[in-house]
């Protein structure tokens, strides 16, 4: 991949959304973005499609399964972008994000949708 992953104000609105814990409005966000995305963009926008899914698994659904296993398909898709071609600051979203997945295999299932929030990853743009 040579170019950086164009990031509309409606995907960086999409950010905005997911770091407000709203995850559904954010995954349907990053959906429009996704479906009309190039071949080599999908697995960004994938990658921040799955993120979504697995908060609102542990959020909403406190289904414990099924956040490790979106988490992990997220940090898949993410980890086949280039770091430098896109707007975010991708290592540190996938850093927090494996901890989170982390946290959550261990986290008692039937009380997920209590778990600290704080641990929850945030996307954050990237410096300068």
């Amino acid at each position: 991949m040579s170019e950086t992953i164009p990031m509309n104000d409606r995907d960086w609105e999409g950010v905005d959304l997911y770091n407000e814990g709203k995850y559904m409005e954010a995954f349907h966000t990053f959906e429009e973005s996704w479906k009309g995305s190039e071949s080599e963009n999908r697995n960004y926008f994938q990658g921040l499609l799955n993120l979504c899914g697995g908060m609102l698994k542990i959020t909403a659904d406190g289904n414990q399964e099924g956040a490790v296993s979106l988490l992990g398909s997220s940090l898949k898709m993410l980890g086949q972008v280039d770091p430098d071609h896109v707007g975010i600051d991708l290592k540190k979203l996938m850093d927090e994000a494996t901890y989170c997945m982390d946290q959550v295999k261990t986290h008692n299932p039937a009380a997920l949708t209590l778990f600290d929030r704080e641990i929850l990853p945030k996307i954050h743009r990237k410096a300068g």
